[in-house]
């Protein structure tokens, strides 16, 4: 009896340990290499990432934005923003979540700024976060 209930147990995290890994692989591979987007500078702050030298431990920007998509749907809306800013020289990380119903400037008239993703995509969301919070940012 006790062979029996070793088997199966070990069959059973066996089973769900693969299964794991295969989801987290598949997930990956099939959302990680289409999300990066290379986009056009704000013209304030263009030329910053040629300026920076991870070598000499500058600091650097990466806005994370979680979107909400729906089937047929153009666009979408930026659900969660949160800028994270590293600093190697101080071996510190800091990250500053965008509330969704944050008023700004987008085009020119005052909205919310979880809609800029909708109006222009990930380059209005970007430009519009950096305006926002007059920093740059990077990634």
């Amino acid at each position: 009896m006790r062979k029996k209930m070793l088997l199966f147990s070990l069959t059973s995290f066996t089973v769900l340990l693969l299964g794991t890994v295969s989801y987290a692989f598949q997930f990956f591979t099939s959302t990680s290499l289409s999300i990066h987007q290379d986009i056009e500078r704000n013209e304030k702050f263009e030329g910053r990432l040629d300026q920076i030298n991870f070598e000499d431990g500058d600091p650097i920007s990466i806005l994370v934005i979680g979107l909400d998509t729906r089937k047929g749907e153009t666009g979408g809306r930026a659900d969660s923003m949160v800028l994270l800013t590293i600093n190697p020289k101080t071996k510190s990380m800091h990250m500053v979540s965008i509330p969704r119903d944050t008023y700004t400037k987008i085009k020119g008239a005052e909205d919310k700024i979880n809609s800029a993703y909708q109006v222009g995509g990930t380059k209005m969301t970007l430009n519009s976060v950096e305006n926002l919070l007059d920093v740059p940012v990077d990634y």
